[in-house]
């Protein structure tokens, strides 16, 4: 937005107004910022009421992306495109749109529109989809959305303004901040002798930081290095930090929040400190003010509501009904849904495009481009030693307790893999060991790997070795993606869990029966059908699949005469799979982890599962996908109840099912 504009700003897509969604390797529903919000408001306008006028029509969601995300699954239209490729097709789209209103602009983004990646970037089929969602862009009338995501460098995202600015797209936007100091900044400066004490909260640079600086090698330098952090780790070993100070959990103590939007917050602490602030357990503010000294609070209360003083310009009586309407609501203040006043500078945005262009390689690398993407579990690592997180099916694969380097089947066919097999990635004198996962949906020649894995010593028992660290592959120069790796197999084999076929049922099973608009190719346990059909069959889906007979332990009628009947349903039309409902479930009933053994064995214990399913008539290029939630079925006709031997689960009045848990014995046949 710098270059776009002359100043920075904070951008706010206004997901729930936009009709028409581009989403340009921008994982919106997954693990790009905001993506819970972004899920809502996409998800509001999904949803269809015959009761409703205005919820007879849905938004269309396009997404082009490298590897499979929660998005790509979620989209009505969906083009794999390599993480490199993306800045000549985001120029395609611009050139299509007719974006110019300058004549070097226009030039520049003819240029990259015609660089040789151009050329076979798009078959016929991503073609009509191409021109597709230009024209329902053009037809959007000031609610189309296009929007590139953090792997994306500025100079696309100033060309990805420039289209937003033309359509008038649904976006809010208003001063933001400017970018601080580095840390390659920081890592020459410790490297040189420059810093004398070095505070670090929470952050594990020693892990995480670009692999170039060498981070250990240059903090080493530096005399007095104090830690503020949850864990001792990688950061915090003995030879490398001076003091470790215990870091309180955000969810044990007051602070405050400005979420990216602009939205302020007051974080309130929901349980008592798990360690005494007498004994350590501080919150970053807290150490900061303790480093202060003077006449300042030292206590994380008294902190926050000096801040929010300062900042409402209240005081007395009218402060403190103001404050104690921010404790019921959680939200200080909501952001400014207004746009800033702001004027293209098409100039700087056409040298930004020429830049990109030059920046194009003369012809399709000979090598694999490889990206680096947050995991849907661990993010960046900072959760890896949480055995739910591991132990969660990752909503693409389905793999637990690993990450694994994703290609699609004919780059895996290509390269003489498959998968289990390892394989060393290779970059100049940078090289990481991985094994191969292929995944229909991926762009050919091109891998991709979650960061957060293979975390060393220090990390804790359950994040140590679990999966394959990408972190030294990923230097200043590539912190999104390397261009023109080298993939050589090592002859080793490694064994995965993933889940994905456990539990399932052979659809031949359950016969599909034809019906108008119903789609075929779908499994028979997975029924799906076009809106416009819908319309006009909204009872296609119990005309999909015919039973015969019921299968139940109970006796026909045994709940006949009861007082309440329980049951719950999963909308799939705003369902992604994200599978946050598998993990909270696991925390809400205490269910606890198997361990990757287990998992391979069947034995995880997840209440709820979510299938994933590949849809057409190529499992290898897959034209859609369907996520179809398997819940636990507990509330009415339970079979824990039949098998339990000590009866600790039992119906009550309110026809739900109980668990006194001092009966059971743990003998497991409810499972």
């Amino acid at each position: 937005t710098r270059i776009a504009f002359g100043s920075p700003m904070r951008v706010t897509p206004q997901v729930d107004k936009a009709t028409v969604i581009a989403a340009l390797d921008w994982d919106m529903l997954g693990t790009e910022p905001m993506a819970l919000r972004h899920t809502r408001d996409w998800a509001e306008n999904r949803r269809l009421s015959a009761a409703d006028p205005s919820k007879q029509s849905q938004n269309r969601l396009y997404a082009f992306e490298p590897h499979v995300t929660v998005t790509g699954m979620a989209a009505d239209n969906r083009v794999a495109v390599r993480r490199g490729d993306v800045p000549v097709l985001v120029a395609m789209l611009a050139k299509a749109l007719g974006v110019g209103g300058d004549a070097s602009l226009t030039a520049a983004i003819d240029r990259l529109a015609n660089a040789p990646a151009a050329k076979g970037l798009l078959d016929d089929h991503s073609k009509e989809v191409f021109e597709q969602l230009v024209a329902d862009l053009k037809a959007a009338k000031g609610t189309g959305l296009v929007r590139c995501g953090t792997g994306q460098p500025a100079e696309v995202h100033a060309l990805v303004a420039a289209i937003n600015q033309a359509i008038g797209a649904a976006i809010a936007m208003a001063p933001a901040a400017d970018a601080s100091t580095g840390v390659a900044d920081l890592a020459k400066a410790m490297a040189t002798g420059r810093v004398d004490t070095l505070l670090i909260l929470g952050s594990n640079p020693c892990y995480d930081a670009p692999a170039d600086l060498d981070f250990a090698k240059a903090m080493a330098k530096v005399p007095n290095v104090a830690r503020l952090a949850y864990h001792r780790d990688e950061t915090s070993v003995d030879a490398a930090c001076t003091f470790h100070v215990p870091q309180a959990h955000f969810l044990e103590c007051w602070g405050d929040v400005t979420a990216p939007d602009g939205t302020k917050s007051i974080q309130q602490p929901l349980i008592q400190p798990l360690i005494d602030p007498a004994q350590g357990g501080v919150s970053a503010i807290e150490m900061l003010a303790r480093l202060l000294g003077g006449g300042e609070p030292k206590d994380g209360y008294t902190i926050v509501r000096r801040t929010s003083m300062a900042s409402s310009g209240l005081s007395g009586s009218a402060f403190e009904t103001m404050w104690r309407g921010c404790l019921d609501k959680g939200v200080a203040s909501a952001g400014a849904p207004q746009n800033a006043s702001v004027s293209m500078r098409a100039g700087e945005v056409a040298k930004a495009v020429s830049a990109l262009a030059d920046a194009q390689p003369a012809g399709r690398d000979a090598g694999v481009e490889l990206c680096f993407v947050p995991d849907n579990r661990v993010l960046d690592g900072r959760f890896a030693n949480i055995g739910w997180m591991q132990e969660l099916p990752d909503p693409v694969t389905k793999i637990t307790w690993d990450n694994a380097l994703l290609v699609s089947p004919a780059t895996a066919s290509r390269l003489g893999v498959k998968q289990g097999s390892v394989v060393k990635v290779s970059a100049g004198e940078r090289s990481v060991e991985a094994a191969i996962f292929p995944v229909p949906g991926m762009a050919d020649d091109c891998a991709a790997i979650a960061l957060g894995g293979g975390r060393g010593e220090g990390a804790g028992s359950l994040a140590k070795d679990a999966g394959f660290n990408a972190y030294p592959m990923r230097t200043t120069a590539g912190m999104a993606m390397v261009r023109g790796v080298s993939v050589q197999p090592t002859g080793d084999r490694y064994e995965f869990a993933h889940t994905q076929d456990h539990g399932s049922i052979d659809a031949a099973l359950i016969p599909s029966v034809p019906h108008q608009g119903v789609q075929d190719r779908l499994p028979s346990l997975v029924r799906g059908t076009s809106l416009e059909n819908y319309k006009h069959h909204p009872d296609f889906a119990a005309h999909a699949a015919h039973v015969p007979h019921r299968l139940s332990l109970w006796q026909e009628g045994n709940l006949d005469g009861a007082q309440f009947r329980w049951a719950m349903s999963v909308d799939l039309t705003t369902c992604t799979g994200c599978q946050a409902c598998v993990t909270a479930c696991q925390a809400e009933n205490n269910i606890p982890i198997v361990g990757k053994d287990q998992v391979k064995r069947g034995r995880e214990m997840f209440w709820i599962r979510v299938d994933r399913y590949f849809r057409g008539a190529d499992p290898k290029k897959p034209d859609g996908f369907s996520v179809q939630p398997v819940t636990c079925m507990q509330c009415e006709n339970a079979p824990c109840e039949q098998v339990c031997p000590v009866a600790a689960t039992v119906h009550d009045a309110d026809g739900l099912n109980n668990m006194v848990y001092n009966r059971c014995i743990g003998t497991r046949y409810c499972s």
